[in-house]
């Protein structure tokens, strides 16, 4: 569900359904159907050729609804077709147009139980809108790079049919290996200050034994060579003796990130709050570049317990994190890209609240300078007030 402040549409993304109406009175109601479709089973993302003698009907899960409120239109993903998108007018969703995936670079997932981040910021240069996604890994892509997130440039049009640029290069996606893709689990993604922010939860552990399961934040530029200047870190959560890892939802409010967590012992499940203002966030993420670059020359730790933390493809210059280059400038100067997936040093936090029930969703207001609004939704449909 997306709520347009502007217009007081609300638009509610369902299974074969998207549906419009005025929040203030329910009145307004347009409704347009998304499916099913002719699909077949191993029609899926990456996969040029599939068996087309095997279509059927087939229920299509509305897993990416967003607002671009500059260009006037709702942006849908759904679960058929490789992941197929749709363009709609904000003022009448039957005003709309689909739009095919290419073969390698999806931006949504056929699986239905699997978590899709996306989001839509402003770019680099003026007037530009990208849209931003974090996909799951999809075991039926035999590649040996995943790509598991990317940037796609957000094109202004009247009639929408060249709207989404389809087409993503190498720059302006993020390719892992298949072993880390799938450990990889996506909760998170926003823009602040000129710069695009996934959260995820890893849950893989290096030989080397440095880097377990965790939650960890990633930055980009916001712009399409943004995955060029990616770093990380890990950001955890505590009460007591007890480190709270696993990250189950977020929220980002004025400048602050408030993070659930989950901690499970003997079988049994704990939950817990934490916040992180974001200035401390960028301050740590430029040290853990530092230590990596100055001190340990692309390495964290010593032989034998050692490993990569930076992968230059250039070695002429050092890449900057510090702020974001020019488009121009990006756009010419290959020694700015590399990749830091694994920052080591991050940040923990003490425990605002602590719950045993299983905490699946949260939302925040900020009021003023002393109290921020944070509401928790749980499993059971209970709702908390923090």
């Amino acid at each position: 569900m997306v709520y347009d402040e502007k217009s007081d549409f609300v638009y509610l993304g369902g299974v074969n359904n998207i549906i419009q109406f005025k929040a203030k009175d329910f009145t307004n109601i347009n409704a347009v159907a998304t499916g099913p479709v002719l699909d077949a089973p191993d029609h899926l993302p990456g996969l040029l050729d599939y068996d087309k003698s095997k279509l059927k009907p087939k229920d299509n899960h509305n897993n990416i609804l967003l607002i671009d409120d500059v260009n006037q239109v709702l942006v849908s993903c759904g679960t058929v077709l490789k992941g197929v998108c749709s363009i709609h007018d904000l003022q009448n969703i039957t005003k709309m147009t689909s739009l095919s995936q290419t073969y390698k670079y999806w931006v949504s997932s056929t699986d239905i139980r699997e978590n899709v981040i996306a989001f839509i910021g402003p770019g680099s240069r003026k007037y530009e809108r990208l849209f931003y996604y974090f996909i799951p890994f999809n075991e039926h892509v035999s590649e040996d790079l995943h790509y598991l997130g990317g940037v796609r440039t957000l094109e202004s049009s009247n009639n929408f049919q060249t709207y989404l640029k389809l087409e993503a290069s190498s720059e302006s996606t993020l390719a892992i290996t298949p072993n880390i893709a799938k450990n990889l689990r996506a909760v998170n993604g926003f823009i602040h200050e000129g710069f695009a922010y996934f959260q995820y939860f890893s849950k893989l552990k290096l030989s080397s034994g440095t880097l377990g399961p965790a939650s960890r934040i990633g930055r980009m530029c916001a712009s399409t060579y943004g995955f060029d200047a990616w770093v990380d870190i890990p950001l955890s959560c505590k009460s007591g003796g007890t480190i709270f890892n696993e990250i189950q939802a977020s929220t980002v409010v004025n400048g602050v990130i408030y993070n659930v967590y989950s901690n499970v012992q003997n079988g049994n499940a704990t939950f817990s709050l934490c916040s992180f203002k974001l200035e401390k966030v960028n301050k740590q993420l430029i040290k853990n570049f530092e230590d990596c670059f100055h001190h340990g020359k692309g390495f964290y730790g010593t032989p034998p317990n050692q490993f990569r933390c930076l992968q230059f493809y250039k070695k002429e210059e050092k890449p900057s994190i510090y702020e974001c280059p020019a488009p121009n400038i990006a756009e010419k100067n290959d020694d700015l890209s590399f990749n830091n997936l694994f920052g080591n040093s991050g940040l923990v936090t003490n425990a605002t609240f602590i719950d045993n029930d299983n905490i699946t969703s949260i939302a925040g207001e900020y009021i003023n300078d002393n109290c921020t609004f944070i509401v928790l939704g749980t499993s059971a449909g209970k709702i908390k007030k923090v």
